[in-house]
């Protein structure tokens, strides 16, 4: 039997910093998604000079081997005019079984002056207090 906890939340920190190459850049930073229900990626844009592009990868290994495109979750040619934003993009029904376990961002940057500084961070939500979750996610008991 599952509980649906829907206050608890994980927030994971995955980059902070400065990209200028363009070409795609692949964070390496997966996020294990199982046990939650919702995961919510953010962007934090701090400057571009150039274009900045993001989409969110899935895949059922952590080493993201064969990762694939989640449909619908990506932003395109964010540009100077995106400076000090916030942009969030919305995975929900983790536990629909149609999602794979781990996810990662995926960031292209064009060749600018200086490039985009940015932050992405992944807040995961509606912990599903499963006997494996509980265990993986380090809860002794949760009563």
């Amino acid at each position: 039997m599952s509980t649906w906890i829907t206050t608890l939340q994980k927030s994971i920190i995955v980059f902070v910093g400065t990209v200028d190459d363009g070409s795609p850049t692949f964070i390496n930073a997966p996020v294990d998604t199982n046990g939650w229900d919702h995961a919510t990626w953010f962007l934090g844009v701090n400057g571009i000079d150039t274009t900045l592009d993001m989409k969110i990868q899935e895949d059922s290994d952590s080493a993201f081997g064969s990762g694939t495109d989640i449909t619908d979750k990506a932003l395109t040619q964010l540009t100077a005019d995106s400076d000090e934003k916030i942009y969030a993009m919305e995975i929900p029904n983790l536990s629909s079984g149609t999602r794979e376990r781990y996810q990662q961002p995926v960031i292209t940057v064009g060749n600018g002056a200086v490039g985009a500084t940015f932050s992405v961070w992944c807040v995961l939500s509606g912990f599903i207090a499963t006997a494996e979750a509980q265990a993986e996610a380090g809860f002794a008991e949760i009563v």
